[in-house]
């Protein structure tokens, strides 16, 4: 988990101990102060009952995959996968929506920790959601809530020209896809030891959708590679590694003949 995810978490859990005063304190300043109009108060309640709702959310705890609790064998499936283009974060949860077993919330914080984007889902609903941002530079953190599994921040997803503060890290943590026979292996170059190893990889296709997932175990697994099946009709593939420190990374688009 890196610092600024760290630092982020910290100050979420801090914020758990708010109490109502600091509610209206909220609400006061999201207006603008005390003299408030009707657009300002609108966007402020709005403000005030969605931090309100991941208060709740994030009382029933936050985990990663460094420190995932009892969840340490789903972290693949409620990891959020987040990109940025053009000033839209996009980001897409691997999980199942039933309505026993859902992703009921994403949102997304700036470096300062300022809610920029919330958005409340229904089981009927797929797991992904679409946020505005003005700062196409900046680091963001994304969070999705599980009705059961609790909550899991996510960075942007990482990559040789967004590293974040990895930047020797790129050729021992970007996954590399090759073709083969029986199917299409995903491999990153990085050690499996049990205090620090690739968690899971995956494969999405040429419209973004995934393929599949697996999660590995540093005792089962000795090196970080699997072989993906292809469904018929995909024409490229792209692959994703996840550190359990040092974030999700994206690897290179191979096209499929």
């Amino acid at each position: 988990m890196n610092t600024t995810t760290r630092n982020a978490l910290f100050n979420r859990r801090q914020a758990l101990k708010i109490g109502g005063s600091s509610l209206a304190a909220l609400f006061l300043a999201a207006c603008g102060g005390d003299e408030v109009n009707e657009e300002g108060m609108g966007g402020a309640m709005m403000s005030v009952d969605a931090e309100m709702k991941i208060a709740e959310w994030e009382a029933q705890g936050i985990v990663t995959p460094n420190e995932p609790a009892e969840w340490g064998e789903k972290i693949a499936g409620h990891y959020p996968i987040a990109t940025i283009n053009e000033g839209v974060i996009s980001v897409v949860v691997p999980h199942p929506m039933s309505e026993e077993h859902y992703i009921a919330g994403i949102y997304v914080r700036d470096e300062a920790g300022a809610l920029v984007g919330f958005q409340e889902l229904s089981p009927t609903d797929a797991p992904e959601a679409s946020f505005e941002v003005t700062d196409e530079g900046g680091e963001f953190t994304i969070y999705a809530y599980c009705n059961l599994h609790d909550v899991w921040p996510a960075p942007l997803v990482r990559d040789a020209n967004r590293p974040g503060p990895w930047a020797d890290k790129v050729g021992s943590h970007t996954p590399i896809a090759e073709l083969t026979e029986e199917g299409v292996v995903v491999t990153t170059p990085h050690p499996m030891t049990d205090t620090h190893y690739i968690v899971a990889l995956y494969l999405t296709d040429q419209d973004g959708a995934m393929i599949d997932k697996v999660q590995l175990n540093p005792t089962t697994n000795p090196e970080a590679t699997h072989t993906f099946t292809l469904p018929e009709g995909v024409t490229s593939v792209t692959p994703w590694s996840l550190c359990d420190d040092h974030d999700l990374w994206i690897g290179e688009t191979i096209e499929i003949g």
